[in-house]
């Protein structure tokens, strides 16, 4: 990606050049840049992609929080195309072990 165009003021906002930034810094200024082009949805993920390793997986996480503000997820559960469809996708479950 080009950011010869950027301001000099603006790349050490976003931390390019720096040891541990320079990486996550280009991909936020070209997330930016997407964006501002057009882009309806833009995501910057660090460290790959794949958490299969994760005790505990996104969609889970999300229903607790979801579970946490009020939000029973069994009741705005839908069936399209022979599959039963959630906020959080097709599965997340509430992990009561973490609820304090």
């Amino acid at each position: 990606m080009d950011i010869s165009k950027e301001s000099e003021a603006t790349k050490p906002l976003y931390g390019v050049g720096g040891k541990d930034t320079d990486k996550s810094a280009r991909a936020c200024l070209l997330a930016r840049k997407l964006s501002e082009a057009g882009v309806r949805l833009v995501q910057v993920t660090m460290g790959g992609w794949d958490h299969h390793g994760d005790k505990m997986h996104v969609r889970d996480l999300h229903a607790t929080l979801l579970h946490r503000l009020g939000i029973d997820l069994t009741k705005l559960q839908h069936r399209h195309l022979g599959r039963d469809y959630r906020l959080t996708d097709v599965y997340g479950e509430v992990v009561k072990e973490i609820i304090a």
